[in-house]
């Protein structure tokens, strides 16, 4: 794909989630934090630039979006957004989606539980996703 780099990861490895008693997990919401929104917006700026040779995911017939949506049948939830979505322009059969999934990783660097979940719920739809964690 057109964006190189960085540390992506498509690994699933166990790890438990994390429950935060009292309060509001996270006032902004999907956006995330905001360690997670600085990792979003490098993916942003960087999806919507050029690579070495000058090309841009719209020259290979591709779209980008923050919030992706992604409906699910049979998944651990009925929707998902993607944090980043890259995208055929024109729907294609042959062109895959790619989504780029920012969230918590565990010590060992694997995504946590509800990372995991989201990650299955989305590939379920024939997806690609890559995994950026926001606290290594």
């Amino acid at each position: 794909m057109f964006l190189g780099g960085g540390n992506v990861s498509k690994s699933y490895g166990g790890g438990a989630g994390s429950r935060i008693i009292g309060g509001v997990p996270n006032p902004n919401g999907r956006k995330g934090g905001e360690a997670h929104q600085e990792i979003t917006n490098g993916l942003l700026k960087a999806a919507n630039g050029t690579n070495a040779f000058g090309e841009s995911v719209e020259d290979y017939g591709y779209s980008v979006k923050t919030e992706y949506y992604i409906s699910n049948i049979n998944g651990y939830k009925s929707k998902r957004f993607g944090d980043i979505g890259i995208y055929p322009s024109v729907p294609e059969n042959n062109k895959k989606v790619y989504i780029f999934q920012v969230g918590r990783a565990t010590v060992a660097g694997s995504p946590v539980a509800r990372e995991i979940r989201a990650m299955r719920d989305i590939e379920s739809k024939g997806n690609l996703v890559f995994f950026i964690p926001y606290n290594q």
